[in-house]
Order: C-alpha cells, then structure tokens, then sequence
C-alpha cells in the first residue's frame, strides 16, 4: 500500500452492489447497458454495414498486414467525447484550409499570452490517420499535429490529437443529417492543458460541436480490468494487474491503496469464473471477479476496498483512470481499447442528450 496527497470523497456502498448488479443502468449506447459485453473484437473486418442483429466487428483478416500504431502507444493520453460537428471535411484539400485555419487561431492565442512559452510559434497539420476504420459506420480517423521552434529553432511537437471512432455498431446521427455533420465520438489529446483548451474551443467555435472530457465511473474501470486483466502481453513482458482505490478522507494519513495482483493468478481466477471459449461475457462475471479479489485483499489486510472508489487500473493492454487518461501498452491492441472508449463516449453523449440517467 501507497498513498499520496490527495484523497477523494468515499462510495456509501462496494462495488458490487452499488454498481455492478445495476447492469441496465449502466452507460451504453442510448443509455441502455447489454446484459453481456465483447471481451475482443470479432475475428473479421467487416467494411459492410451491419444489420442491427449484428454485434461487433472488427479484428483484421489474418491476410492483412499488421498495422503499426506505435505512435499511439506507451504515452499518456487525455480522452474526450464529442458531438457531431457541423461542417467537416475529411476531403484532403479541405483539410489543409481546416489546418491553415487552426494555425490562425493558435496564433490569435498566442498573442494573447496564455501560452506560458510565447516563443513557439505553432503550426497544424491535419491528415486521415489510417488502419482505425473498422466498419463503414467509422469516421475516417483524423490526426492533428501542431509544431513549433524552441529558441534553438528545433522542432518541437506541440499538440497531437486523434479524432475517431472505431467499431461502431451504429451511426446515431440520421441519415438525413449525415451529409451535414461527421461523428468523431472520442478524441485522443497529447498537450499541455493551455494548447488542448485552445484546440477545444477552436473545435466548439468552429464546427458547433461540445467537447467534454470523456470520465468514466468505478463501474467501467470493473468492466475493463475483467475484460483484460488475464490478457497475454505478446511481448513477452509481465506488467501486473493494478487496482488504484481512493481512500475515505476521514482515513487520516493515507489516500489511496494500490492493489497488485500477477496477471497469472487473475488470468487462473477469470477462467474459473468465464468459459474461454465464449467472447462474450456478463456483468454477473464481472461482479464475482471483482468481489473475489475485493475479498483477497481483505482476507490479507483486513480492509474493505468495497467501500472505496476504484479510480485507476491497469492490465497488460492499457492503464486507465476515471479522469479519462490512459495508456497503451500493446500495439496490437489498439483497435480493442478505442472500440471501448467509443462505446462509452457515444452512450455518454447521447444519453445525455436523451436525458437518460
């Protein structure tokens, strides 16, 4: 156990009964959770629209090329969700206007000082970042990249953001709209908190649309320790299970607990709980996953970690936080982590809109 300076507020009840028996009040799609989740993508890519019995598609033909996403993994990114933007254009002319449009603005700013070091100019370049559409419901994923000088006149990387969305089921934009609006439901953001905010409201001013940070509740980190937790790292390196549980404040002196555990026993305890053979997997199994390390852990320590909040964890694929922030290990993986990250993104924007609670 660890701690560090700065304790949240307590969850009233554990994990499992507050949260994890509630399975159709959880954040889906439309705001309606299904009974049973995907633990990988489906075994084809498939570029043809779906019918709505279909569930998932998505991992690429065993003749296809592997992709290389390193340029996505092993940083610390800030994901946000958005609202359909009026008025792009993934057409690459547009896209250079689109780009000599952000410079203008970041320029603006600039001269106004809210950039601590006001001796980096910055300029955007805006492409299509292949090999993230996975269905024809999938925007074609966009890069931005904005560059600078230091006062050496280096090149320095400013800002990278990825706008996407991988393995939609649906588009939830109608079909008469679509031709007006581009549904990007997450962006990926690599910058200082001063460019990111000038990037967010050039995106607000200019294509209508609401930016807002992509949190994720005690409930989805569960969803996603159980689906990754046992996943093999191909790499060959071991990185542990990691459970980040905030402390009640009224626990003076200690903050947060940090819960260790080796993929293998959690990789031994999923299959005892989950048949390997079936991708799918319920929120029942998540909730006898989650409760049998809770009760490890107070078999040992004697404390409750159901009685605190689950604010980070971390499995061989990714390190994930409540705040949004992650990191991914496996390049491989990619496709897998941004799928969860849009599905969550899309069913926090439009139960919202709905007024879904």
């Amino acid at each position: 156990m660890e701690g560090v300076d700065t304790p949240t507020n307590i969850v009233g009840r554990s994990l499992g009964s507050r949260s994890i028996q509630r399975s159709t009040r959880r954040y889906a799609t439309f705001g309606r959770t299904p009974q049973s989740r995907r633990i990988a993508v489906s075994e084809r890519k498939s570029r043809l629209k779906r019918t709505p019995t279909s569930r998932r598609s998505g991992r690429r033909d065993d003749r296809d090329e592997p992709q290389d996403f390193k340029g996505l993994t092993n940083k610390t990114w800030t994901s946000y969700k958005l609202t359909p933007l009026y008025g792009f254009s993934t057409n690459p002319k547009e896209l250079k206007k689109t780009a000599n449009a952000l410079s203008a603005h970041i320029e603006a700013e600039k001269r106004k000082g809210i950039f601590m070091d006001n001796t980096l100019i910055g300029k955007a370049y805006i492409s299509i970042y292949k090999d993230l559409k996975v269905t024809d419901f999938d925007p074609e994923a966009i890069q931005i990249i904005v560059k600078g000088k230091n006062p050496k006149e280096e090149d320095v990387i400013q800002l990278t953001a990825v706008l996407c969305g991988v393995d939609m089921q649906e588009n939830p934009i109608k079909l008469t709209m679509q031709n007006n609006f581009t549904y990007f439901p997450v962006m990926l953001v690599k910058a200082s908190v001063a460019m990111s905010s000038a990037l967010i409201s050039w995106l607000e001013m200019q294509y209508d649309c609401k930016v807002t940070p992509l949190t994720l509740s005690s409930y989805d980190l569960a969803w996603t320790v159980s689906m990754w937790s046992g996943m093999e790292n191909q790499n060959g390196k071991t990185k542990p299970v990691e459970l980040l549980y905030a402390v009640p404040k009224e626990c003076e002196g200690l903050s947060r607990i940090t819960y260790n555990i080796d993929p293998e026993d959690c990789k031994d305890l999923w299959e005892r709980i989950h048949d390997k053979d079936n991708i799918d997997f319920s929120s029942e199994e998540v909730q006898k996953f989650i409760q049998s390390l809770e009760t490890h852990f107070f078999e040992i320590f004697k404390v409750k970690l159901s009685a605190m909040s689950l604010v980070r964890i971390g499995t061989p694929l990714c390190m994930l936080g409540t705040e949004g922030r992650f990191k991914i290990f496996l390049s491989d993986q990619v496709h897998i982590l941004l799928r969860h990250l849009t599905e969550l993104a899309i069913g926090h924007t439009f139960s919202n809109i709905l007024g879904v609670m």
